[in-house]
């Protein structure tokens, strides 16, 4: 979620979201969780110093009319039908608006149709970072993580001292207890669990 003030990005009241309510990839799931969570902020009273407390002056939702009626949806549940809500669909550049069978076409030289794609831009930009830092620390990950007794240090030394996992695998656990800070007993913990 990104949020733009005066035109320009807020970046301190973006916020990313781990979905919680499904594990597949459903966009529209995805949509109405996201944006029940992000204004029920609006409703309870007693989370008045975060920055979801402030009303926004309109939601842009990045999709079509499936991903606004969800969006609007969840509004709708939270007594907030007053917020003013649209989605813009990238492939021909088309804003839905709750209720209207018709999108609405902004001429694609416009000032307006130019901020709406920059904000759309912007939520990308985030969201891609956000996967890719999530992707790569999910690859910084190693089966030693998981033994007890393998800490980050070790785990560096182990790596970088064989130079993979597999290579560990090979080695006759006498040669591990052998490293500076390795037991006999951790050394046979890491070729079980290997």
């Amino acid at each position: 979620m990104v949020v733009f003030e005066n035109g320009k990005p807020k970046k301190s009241h973006y916020r990313k979201f781990k979905i919680k309510s499904h594990d597949n990839n459903d966009d529209f799931a995805s949509m109405y969780e996201v944006v029940k969570r992000r204004c029920n902020y609006l409703v309870d009273k007693k989370n008045k110093e975060s920055s979801f407390s402030q009303k926004p002056d309109l939601i842009i939702i990045d999709g079509g009319k499936g991903q606004l009626s969800k969006s609007f949806h969840a509004l709708l549940q939270l007594g907030l039908a007053d917020i003013p809500i649209i989605s813009l669909a990238k492939r021909e550049e088309e804003i839905f608006i709750p209720h209207q069978d018709n999108p609405l076409i902004i001429d694609r030289k416009s000032k307006p149709l130019f901020l709406l794609q920059r904000i759309r831009d912007e939520s990308h930009r985030f969201a891609i970072n956000f996967h890719r830092n999530l992707r790569s620390n999910n690859s910084n990950k190693s089966i030693l993580d998981s033994i007890d007794g393998i800490g980050a240090a070790k785990r560096k030394f182990l790596l970088k001292h064989f130079g993979s996992v597999n290579n560990i695998r090979q080695t006759p656990d006498s040669e591990i207890a052998l490293l500076k800070g390795f037991s006999k007993k951790l050394a046979k913990k890491i070729k079980e669990n290997i």
